[in-house]
């Protein structure tokens, strides 16, 4: 009778602690999940927010001597488009520069008349060290394509000018045919009155590119390679449609002038844009920064000395690009989707953890796996969005459509993988 009752009171005590430490065991586990569900949102905006730089300054540097530098990220665009460029039959566009961009990630903007990579009249970047020429013409959906390899040596002060006459595209270097393309007859008259000219980098503040620019010239014409030799001393007497010269040595002519709250300081050196210190003092490039009596809202102007109606550039003192999207971007070409194909896989799976994280903490509160499963999906939805709108005043960082749409998607599978079948997770 002794060993029966012993019996029953050890098996009594055993399955007591076992159950106690089953339950607090669960209680553990739950817990964690809350713990794991709070710690990945606030991951998720870490990430959604980074670096941080909501007021990033642009790393413009501009002197008579050095001309323009630009280091990422950077941006100069006009402060009106230029509609001078429009109705042009035939073209050259001027560049002297040296480039310190030898990157793969897409065509850094080195100048461009356009929003955005899909509305574009124009577009000159370098991918590694090919020269990339897209132009916008009549009765083609896609723009043509014109690139030279091996054009932008690291380092290399050079004069690159491409040409349109009528019938091809020819790309030089200091007077040297690089590259041709034959086109055959297009035409440019669907171009877009109202896109600026950006140097740097997309009017969205993308694909920005490094390196110093000397002198940039549109003319309207293709010039001969006799007028090509004259550049870029005599380039006024080739009468350019746009001009920025960057290392003015005219007494005569103020180059560059000062704007502060609409009024104008003429200054031909600009002092606040020479020969301060990177913030950063991770290099030995040079940033803008204004004196201590002028605040940050200014921004120095860049005259155009091309002929007709003037478009000036404009060298803000943040990076601020010149049109900020907010999710009005979306794929229509499968082309987009297999480009952007990576980052719509990382938009995926970066909310997959918190769909199964919310369904996880959602059904542990009692609600059944469908209502789990909306309230999941809405509140993925929710915290996509707020970290897309928010990301509007980091200049680095893009408010997309798609992503916000990837996020979501994300958020469902996640919860969808939470299926009834892994309860006795949490018992």
């Amino acid at each position: 009778m002794t060993k029966k009752t012993n019996s029953t009171f050890y098996e009594f005590i055993k399955t007591y602690i076992l159950r106690k430490a089953k339950f607090h065991f669960v209680h553990f586990l739950k817990h964690l999940a809350i713990a794991c569900l709070y710690t990945y949102i606030a991951l998720l905006f870490f990430v959604g927010f980074w670096p941080f730089n909501f007021a990033q300054t642009n790393m413009v540097t501009l002197d008579m001597t050095n001309g323009l530098q630009l280091i990422t990220p950077a941006t100069v665009y006009t402060q009106t488009p230029p509609e001078k460029l429009l109705n042009m039959k035939e073209f050259t566009i001027f560049l002297s520069l040296s480039s310190d961009y030898l990157g793969a990630d897409g065509y850094a903007r080195i100048l461009t008349h356009s929003l955005d990579e899909d509305r574009m009249n124009f577009m000159v970047g370098q991918w590694k060290d090919s020269l990339v020429f897209k132009v916008k013409v009549d009765n083609k959906t896609m723009p043509v394509h014109f690139e030279t390899e091996g054009i932008l040596n690291k380092n290399e002060k050079a004069s690159i000018l491409i040409v349109f006459n009528g019938n091809e595209l020819i790309s030089y270097k200091d007077g040297e045919i690089k590259g041709r393309m034959k086109t055959g007859l297009i035409k440019f008259s669907h171009w877009n009155g109202s896109y600026p000219l950006v140097i740097g980098s997309e009017a969205d503040g993308m694909y920005t590119w490094q390196g110093t620019i000397y002198s940039v010239a549109v003319f309207d014409r293709a010039l001969s390679p006799n007028d090509m030799e004259t550049l870029p001393s005599h380039i006024t007497n080739l009468s350019p449609v746009i001009w920025y010269d960057f290392q003015r040595k005219d007494e005569n002519v103020a180059g560059y002038r000062l704007q502060v709250n609409g009024l104008e300081k003429q200054n031909k050196a600009l002092n606040w844009l020479t020969n301060k210190t990177n913030e950063t003092n991770k290099t030995n490039q040079t940033a803008v920064n204004p004196p201590l009596n002028y605040s940050p809202t200014q921004h120095a102007v860049v005259t155009d000395l091309g002929r007709g109606m003037p478009a000036d550039l404009i060298i803000p003192y943040y990076f601020k690009p010149y049109k900020k999207p907010v999710l009005e971007k979306v794929y229509v070409r499968w082309e987009e989707y297999r480009k952007n194909l990576l980052d719509i896989v990382i938009n995926i799976a970066g909310f997959i953890p918190l769909g199964f994280l919310l369904s996880m903490y959602l059904t542990q509160k009692g609600l059944t796996f469908s209502k789990a499963l909306m309230l999941s999906i809405v509140a993925g939805f929710v915290i996509s969005l707020t970290i897309e709108l928010l990301q509007y005043f980091l200049p680095t960082r893009t408010s997309s459509m798609p992503d916000l749409i990837a996020n979501t998607m994300g958020t469902a599978l996640g919860t969808l993988l939470r299926v009834k079948n892994v309860e006795w997770f949490i018992g």
